[in-house]
C-alpha cells in the first residue's frame, strides 16, 4: 500500500477482511496508525520488496497508485512480489494510473500495451472502470482494476 491515510484499513476491516498495511513512509504510517485507533497494530512500516511475510499469502492485496510511484524498471519487481504473496485464484485489485509514459515522475502512468504485458502471464483482468472522482493532477487517468491470479 502507498502512502496509506488509514480509511482503506478502516474500510477493509469492516468489509469482514483480517488487514495488514504495509508503507515505507513514516509520516504516512504515523498518520494512519493515529486515525486507525485499535487497528493501528495492523499498520507496519517496512520495505514491501524485502519486508518477510513469514510465508502468509493473501487472498487480497490492494494498492493505490503503488505501481506508478516506481520506475517502470521496477514494475517487473512489483508484479513479480505480488503474485508471490497472492494465494491461488488471489485478486490484486486497487487503482491504477494510465497515460502517456513519463519520464521525469514520479508518477509514472502505465499504457495498456504495458500493463498486458506486464500482468498477461500471470494475472487475467476480470474489471476494469475510470475513477470519474480524483484529483486534477490525475483527471481520466486513474482506473479501478481487478486482476485475477492465473494458477
Amino acid at each position: 500500500m502507498n502512502a496509506i491515510s488509514g480509511y482503506e484499513v478502516q474500510a477493509f476491516h469492516v468489509a469482514g477482511y483480517d488487514v495488514s498495511a504495509i508503507d515505507f513512509s513514516p509520516a504516512a504510517v504515523d498518520r494512519a496508525k493515529r486515525l486507525l485507533g485499535h487497528l493501528a497494530e495492523r499498520v507496519i512500516l517496512r520495505d514491501f520488496f524485502t519486508h518477510d511475510f513469514g510465508g502468509c499469502r493473501f487472498d487480497l492485496i490492494y494498492e493505490r497508485t503503488f505501481l506508478c510511484s516506481m520506475t517502470p524498471t521496477r514494475w517487473s519487481d512489483s508484479v513479480n512480489r505480488m503474485t508471490g504473496l497472492l494465494s491461488p485464484k488471489g485478486r490484486l485489485i486497487g487503482i491504477f494510473l494510465y497515460g502517456r509514459p513519463s519520464p521525469s515522475g514520479p508518477p509514472f502512468p502505465i499504457t495498456d500495451l504495458e500493463a498486458e504485458q506486464l500482468f498477461k502471464r500471470r494475472f487475467e483482468l476480470i474489471r476494469t472502470e475510470a475513477i470519474s472522482v480524483s484529483l486534477p493532477l490525475f483527471r481520466n487517468m486513474e482506473r479501478w482494476q481487478e486482476w485475477l491470479k492465473i494458477d
